[in-house]
């Protein structure tokens, strides 16, 4: 899978833009603040149509304009597809081939990327809230039915939560009440849950694979993942039911009612790096977070070709700067199985070494393609 063609009008700073890729590494070079990390935005928005965390939609327009568009010709399962989408304030119209689509959720996942950026480091260091932010978008590009159960799980929480918030209203008719919510939380969050641990199970082993490599330790990492539902860390693949779930909920319902909302689910879970028992984001150095998070991502990209059979684009910002040469080096080594991959820096000899095919260079919202 590659990008053969993107074109921007009014995204970020950029006007307008139509730049031409090959397959293979491409480095996008120029001074900070030029634009090089808005054209990997581009590339995950076609992926997500949603903006990487910690940014809002309308910051996407270009100031003062009112809609910013993106398009692409992509090479994908030995075909071509022009994916195409434009959003304005209030506005959102999204197509596949000149065919008009609905909604994002028919075409996300369609462009399948990882994109790795500094700030990566928070899903080591940070809230629980970005390790389950990070499950959620890497798992439902790999698997269309976990989006659709997470939508449907958000929607049963609001309601639950709604008629937790005024409970006494309800007096002894509260559980029919909640009952409806209570089985579709259940059926979805159950599968949820299922899809989660998978996914850290085998982030795990891609952990104890690629952390020594990249580090030059002798050790790794551990991942677990912690389950309110069931009150502990779970360490292996297993299979929640619906039924498991429902009793949790049953469970948990007097703690509930005092709350004034639901207190056990997959939105108040969490997943925990840890070296020998001690949690990893008070451990490590920068470096060393930097290193676990960009094998959170190798683990993002592993698990969506397991799960398709696609290796996804790579988007690599910043991914040199903040390492040493050894570490450098050893990235370098460890190669990319992807078709596509593009590195941003501010300098072309850090990067050479990673063999590029092409050479975009930015100054002021403008790219120019060059090849290597």
């Amino acid at each position: 899978m590659y990008v053969e063609r993107l074109h921007l009008v009014n995204f970020r700073n950029y006007r307008e833009s139509s730049l031409e890729f090959s397959p293979g590494v491409q480095l996008i070079v120029g001074k900070n603040g030029q634009g090089k990390t808005n054209l990997l935005e581009a590339v995950y928005y076609l992926s997500r149509f949603k903006p990487r965390p910690f940014s809002k939609p309308s910051d996407l327009i270009h100031h003062g304009q009112p809609y910013f568009a993106v398009g692409a010709l992509v090479y994908s399962e030995h075909r071509r597809v022009v994916v195409k989408v434009m959003v304005g304030r209030g506005v959102k119209n999204f197509s596949l081939d000149g065919e008009a689509k609905g909604s994002a959720s028919e075409l996300r996942g369609l462009v399948k990327t990882v994109m790795f950026s500094p700030e990566d480091v928070m899903i080591v260091s940070g809230e629980p809230y970005l390790r389950r932010n990070f499950l959620d978008s890497a798992i439902e590009i790999a698997d269309a039915g976990y989006g659709l159960c997470l939508k449907a799980y958000r929607h049963a929480l609001v309601q639950r939560n709604s008629i937790l918030g005024k409970w006494e209203r309800y007096g002894q008719g509260l559980p029919r009440v909640l009952e409806p919510w209570d089985l579709m939380v259940a059926e979805n969050g159950s599968y949820i849950l299922t899809k989660r641990v998978e996914f850290i199970q085998n982030a795990d082993k891609v952990m104890k694979e690629n952390y020594p490599q990249l580090s030059g330790h002798d050790y790794s990492p551990t991942l677990t993942y912690w389950c309110s539902i069931r009150g502990k860390a779970v360490r292996q693949d297993q299979n929640f039911t619906q039924d498991e779930y429902l009793s949790a909920l049953n469970e948990s319902r007097s703690e509930d009612l005092n709350a004034r909302c639901t207190t056990k689910g997959p939105h108040r879970d969490d997943f925990r790096v840890s070296f020998y028992g001690k949690d990893a984001g008070r451990l490590l150095s920068q470096g060393e977070k930097r290193t676990v998070a960009y094998c959170l991502r190798m683990a993002e990209e592993r698990y969506i070709y397991w799960k398709t059979g696609q290796n996804p684009i790579l988007l690599l910002d910043d991914v040199i700067s903040e390492l040493d040469e050894e570490r450098a080096g050893r990235l370098t080594g460890l190669g990319f199985p992807s078709d596509q991959v593009f590195i941003t820096d501010t300098r072309v000899d850090r990067v050479s070494s990673f063999n590029p095919e092409g050479i975009i260079r930015v100054e002021g919202g403008v790219a120019r393609v060059e090849r290597a």
